[in-house]
């Protein structure tokens, strides 16, 4: 049996130190291991959770936020990290963001989210990371019930097919607060078994107040954790208190404050329990005239003072600037192979208009199949592949073969020619 005790308490603990943009989400810590490791998962598995909504302000709704760089501070001088690129499609969804890491005063591909919409309501989310080329990694899909409310978001791994990991399935009261959330693990039986039970309650301003979390031990639930909110005399929030429930006793863990200006957040505090609180983080907040947040300023405590440690610096466009993501206007397309005739390999470039399940397989002049080159899940765009007919087992002789991608209900064959 799997254990996901510390992916759950990890996922809380990440997201407690977590600030939401309503146009992107970041990460951070003492280091950048979380961030550049944890936050293009986290950010998918929390980011919709209407208990974890941010108390930062909503950008003004005719612009979006387009890059994003990430600064390290190294030997008093700040040295670029990562940037983050945002697109979007006619709509203004936001469909792609590309992650670049800096290496040698160059930009190269790290890693990826690409989100599938109906109209505004996302579909699903598909993380790669680069290795040479995108590969896919994870995926989550997202279900509604009939009021629009997230029923159910599906967690999985990509191992040549896409495979059950995990989901959260969600119920909500009347007036759409959200009431309670399931986790559930993906059996190696085939079937989904329930792991932690949240309970969310409120106030009758409907802030919410305080979560329970409940761990199933094969018989019962037992209480595992909690978290806990505090807010102002506006309702604006000003304290989470994460605390774990063990052996019988609630124990603190880490917990956020909030120090707002003119109703913005100025600085965010987070401090693990130590044998009492112990500074960890604060991120200072600087805003342009649409009140969007332009720079995040993150401090590590050291030596009883304030570090400056990573800066985030966030640049926004107005929608009618945004440049459509070029990969919504391919069509399906099958290219001639290059070079042809062939010998001892060729290229065969394609697009992919949808995103979906694709082969492309190499028949003899009789019909017979003779090799399969591509056999999965892929996103909308544009590839290319490299056939090596004369290699190891594919040791095939002169002739005309004949190549075919199918996607969906889409089917284009090509002829090529092997010389030797």
């Amino acid at each position: 049996m799997k254990n996901y005790r510390h992916l759950f308490i990890l996922m809380i603990t990440v997201s407690f130190f977590r600030i939401d943009f309503a146009q992107g989400s970041s990460y951070y810590s003492h280091n950048l291991y979380i961030f550049n490791n944890f936050s293009s998962k986290l950010s998918d598995l929390t980011g919709t959770m209407k208990s974890l909504t941010s108390p930062l302000p909503v950008p003004d709704s005719s612009r979006r936020l387009s890059d994003l760089i990430i600064y390290i501070r190294q030997n008093e001088d700040w040295m670029e990290n990562s940037w983050t690129e945002f697109e979007y499609d006619s709509l203004f969804n936001r469909i792609l963001w590309t992650r670049y890491l800096r290496s040698n005063n160059i930009w190269k591909n790290f890693d990826r989210w690409y989100y599938k919409f109906t109209s505004s309501v996302l579909d699903s989310s598909v993380y790669q990371s680069w290795s040479a080329m995108w590969e896919n990694k994870e995926k989550y899909i997202y279900d509604y019930d009939s009021t629009g409310n997230l029923n159910t978001r599906v967690f999985q791994n990509w191992n040549n097919n896409w495979e059950n990991d995990s989901r959260l399935k969600y119920k909500y009261f009347p007036d759409d607060n959200l009431e309670s959330d399931t986790l559930q693990i993906w059996e190696s039986t085939n079937q989904w078994s329930s792991r932690f039970y949240t309970d969310y309650r409120y106030t009758i301003n409907n802030l919410l107040v305080e979560e329970l979390t409940r761990e199933w031990n094969g018989v019962n639930w037992d209480v595992s954790s909690k978290t806990i909110y505090s807010y102002d005399q506006y309702g604006n929030r000003i304290e989470r208190e994460f605390q774990q429930f063990i052996n019988g006793n609630w124990v603190n863990s880490a917990r956020d404050s909030i120090i707002y200006e003119n109703n913005l957040i100025k600085e965010f505090i987070n401090q693990i329990w130590q044998n009492g609180w112990i500074f960890l983080l604060k991120s200072v907040y600087s805003y342009n005239i649409y009140d969007e947040i332009t720079e995040m300023l993150v401090y590590s405590w050291q030596s009883n003072k304030w570090t400056p440690s990573i800066k985030y610096n966030f640049f926004y466009v107005p929608i009618t600037e945004i440049k459509q993501e070029s990969y919504l206007q391919f069509s399906f397309l099958l290219t001639q192979n290059y070079p042809n005739p062939f010998n001892p390999s060729t290229i065969i470039r394609y697009q992919l208009r949808d995103e979906g399940f694709v082969t492309i397989k190499v028949y003899d002049i009789l019909g017979k199949e003779v090799a399969t080159l591509v056999n999965e899940e892929k996103l909308a765009g544009s590839y290319e592949i490299e056939f090596h007919p004369v290699s190891g087992i594919r040791n095939l002789a002169s002739g005309v073969y004949y190549y075919q991608l199918r996607s969906g209900e889409f089917v284009e064959t090509k002829k090529m020619i092997l010389v030797k």
